[in-house]
């Protein structure tokens, strides 16, 4: 059995709302115009968390139980594949079987292949899309926020503008399900490391590098960006994290990227980025390019508006990650993301 809580709120509240449902032990989240739809185990006190959300003004909340099979598969229900620059992310679940009304395909991989399909099987993908399985698990992830979209946006932006992309390398933090560091694998960025707090991402995110057959070059680590600093530094690392991580870590991952190298930051809500910014610059960074665009994914209207940009390092030296004030707070994730 698990619990499913309704949250209806202000879209100023989500941001903080979410990080109470997972200091509180939400398995997963779904996100819809006005609400918030949070998932607990039977082993959480739902008066507990009643409770920790009565701390905010303007929010309903209500609850219910559900039996385990009925959740997950309502869950499950809910991911479909999705478009983005050149990939067709997918659930493993949504390919299998014989459906080929909802597919298309050039040369499968080996890991699709184990799934049953066969090669050149009409799957419903166009000639030119990358194939990318996503099992989210409890991880952030699937690849249909609208955080997640815009960060591929301009990972491909900036992998266009390399010289030489096999040589270059990547930190993914708060990697989630690892989609954004499997994109980038995919892109051609050979040396990929993705970092995650949460042991169960961490899991999540190594299945789903095994799913897309990509094991060499390739380092999923269980830590902080200080444990994967020591691997750098990056040409790129993305950040699809909350406000206060954003903030938090900024020092630490600018110290782990290379002068002139790029950050992509995500997950803000629009007008949350001047605090953000400003921090960046302290560390040697400033804005790029950046996009604001409204959770049109599964909205059609009302839905938050969020801010991504892609900041560069100056061609400054800049201490070590070690030389950054230690912060209380763990690394955070944006909903949904990766």
């Amino acid at each position: 059995m698990f619990f499913q809580f309704k949250i209806t709120l202000l879209s100023n509240l989500r941001e903080p709302v979410t990080a109470v449902l997972y200091d509180h032990g939400c398995t997963g989240i779904e996100e819809r115009d006005d609400a918030l739809i949070a998932y607990f185990p039977d082993t959480v006190n739902p008066d507990k968390i009643i409770a920790a959300l009565s701390a905010f003004d303007g929010l309903t909340v209500s609850r219910e139980a559900v039996e385990e099979k009925d959740w997950q598969a309502a869950w499950k229900e809910r991911f479909e594949c999705v478009r983005a620059e050149g990939f067709l992310i997918c659930p493993p679940w949504k390919i299998q079987g014989n459906n080929p009304a909802t597919f298309i395909t050039p040369p499968l991989s080996p890991s699709y292949l184990k799934m049953g399909m066969k090669e050149g099987a009409e799957t419903g993908y166009e000639g030119n899309e990358r194939l990318l399985l996503i099992d989210p698990g409890n991880a952030f992830g699937a690849g249909d926020h609208i955080t997640t979209l815009t960060v591929l946006t301009l990972l491909r932006q900036w992998a266009a503008a390399q010289d030489n992309l096999a040589g270059k390398s990547l930190l993914d933090v708060g990697t989630g399900t690892g989609i954004l560091a499997i994109a980038a694998r995919m892109m051609g960025v050979v040396d990929v490391t993705a970092v995650d707090t949460d042991k169960s991402s961490v899991e999540a995110a190594e299945k789903n590098f095994a799913l897309n057959d990509i094991t060499d070059g390739a380092r999923v680590i269980h830590g902080s960006v200080r444990d994967a600093g020591a691997a750098g530094p990056y040409d790129i690392i993305l950040a699809n994290l909350f406000l206060e991580p954003l903030l938090e870590l900024m020092c630490p991952v600018a110290a782990a990227l290379k002068p002139g190298g790029a950050l992509i930051i995500s997950g803000l809500l629009a007008g949350q980025e001047g605090p953000v910014l400003n921090e960046a610059a302290k560390s040697g960074l400033s804005l790029n390019d950046g996009i604001v665009s409204a959770d049109g994914g599964r909205s059609t209207g009302g839905g938050p508006t969020w801010f991504s940009g892609m900041l560069m390092r100056e061609e400054i030296p800049f201490p070590s990650p070690g030389a950054c004030p230690e912060r209380s707070r763990r690394d955070g994730k944006a909903p949904g993301r990766g």
